[in-house]
């Protein structure tokens, strides 16, 4: 089946009619918007991620939120750390990237946010074991 032949998301039905099926997940934002229903969340910790060049992803200038944005698109990404007045810098930063979360509270000035992201449930598809697989 054609892709152009998918129903859109939006139409996208637990039966279908005779001559139609759902659109395969084909990039990893879809799978990981199928897979995890609930956005992950940022926990605040006073402090930094320790400075270890092994556990850095990424080192760069951003805004809190270009941070967060970052951090979601990344799927390794454990945490975000800055230093800033701010907890919520909107103008940019420096931020480290982390592959790890363990937060050092000493640091003063220094803000962390450690990803939370929810496990999905397993019966997250048994919708599907009503379809009709003779279509």
């Amino acid at each position: 089946t054609a892709l152009s032949e998918c129903l859109a998301a939006e139409d996208s039905v637990k039966t279908c009619s005779r001559g139609e099926s759902l659109c395969p997940v084909q990039s990893p934002a879809s799978l990981a918007e199928f897979s995890s229903p609930e956005p992950c969340v940022y926990n605040y910790k006073k402090g930094f991620v320790p400075d270890d060049s092994r556990h850095d992803i990424l080192v760069a200038d951003m805004t809190w939120f270009q941070a967060k944005s970052y951090c979601d698109r990344t799927p390794e990404c454990s945490s975000f750390t800055f230093e800033s007045r701010d907890q919520r810098p909107s103008k940019p930063v420096t931020v480290w990237f982390k592959r790890i979360s363990f937060t050092d509270s000493s640091g003063r000035g220094w803000h962390t946010y450690v990803r939370s992201c929810p496990q999905p449930s397993p019966h997250r598809f048994s919708y599907l074991d009503g379809l009709d697989s003779s279509v």
